[in-house]
């Protein structure tokens, strides 16, 4: 990743400079995508000079580098606080817990789904040590949070599975964000049963007649971590 900065930011004016360019450039990524926006939008949206957004940046992808990273320290910050005290939690509370703070991150940080939409292809960290990708960060917490709950998974298949959610997450809080309230709130139930529905398929509990039942159509990769028959409900979201 190139230098963030072209000029060393210091305190002070300085300092709120970048947040005001950082921040009209959100709203434009947003509004355009990460693709379609310019510097001169991102400098209109300021209120600034072209030359001025030139002064602390190279060109646009300094300018997105440095949204992902701090949108990144915001999200990993925010999940802590919102994600505790998870061990005994079932996995059906984890994901409608999950489901409804990632939810309420992105509508407090618009331009974050257009930087995972822009972050397509996950990089791991460079030589340097500079931070990977946003995609990739959701991608190392939710591989994490499957290692934790499905016992003998394999590296490769827990960011499978990992890879599979953040790409639905994605894709279905892309529609929330534009959706009226109400919409958006339906859409975010259906996500969290659609996610449940695919976990509980793959990893059924050790009770369910899955692992027995030839005839069942959806055959289970492993068991998870836990003990079985918790009755945790999803239910489905219907608009009336």
């Amino acid at each position: 990743m190139v230098e963030q900065f072209r000029s060393r930011p210091r305190q002070g004016r300085s300092g709120e400079s970048i947040d005001a360019l950082l921040d009209a450039a959100e709203l434009v990524f947003r509004r355009h995508g990460v693709a379609e926006a310019t510097t001169v939008m991102i400098a209109q949206q300021a209120g600034v000079s072209v030359g001025r957004l030139y002064y602390w940046f190279a060109d646009k992808t300094a300018v997105a580098d440095a949204l992902s990273r701090r949108h990144q320290d915001r999200l990993v910050s925010f999940l802590t606080e919102q994600l505790v005290d998870l061990e005994g939690v079932s996995t059906p509370t984890l994901v409608r817990r999950i489901v409804a703070a990632f939810a309420q991150f992105v509508r407090s940080n618009p331009g974050s789904l257009a930087l995972l939409h822009h972050d397509s292809t996950p990089t791991p960290d460079d030589a340097n040590g500079n931070k990977p990708s946003m995609r990739t960060l959701m991608v190392d917490l939710v591989a994490g949070m499957v290692a934790a709950r499905v016992d003998a998974a394999t590296a490769g298949e827990q960011r499978l599975v990992a890879a599979m959610l953040v790409e639905t997450v994605v894709g279905v809080l892309d529609l929330a964000v534009l959706a009226d309230a109400v919409r958006a709130a339906e859409l975010e139930a259906e996500l969290a049963y659609l996610i449940a529905a695919y976990l509980y398929a793959r990893y059924p509990s050790s009770d369910d007649r899955a692992w027995t039942d030839e005839r069942y159509p959806i055959r289970p990769a492993r068991r998870p971590i836990g003990p079985p028959g918790r009755v945790d409900p999803i239910e489905p979201s219907l608009p009336e």
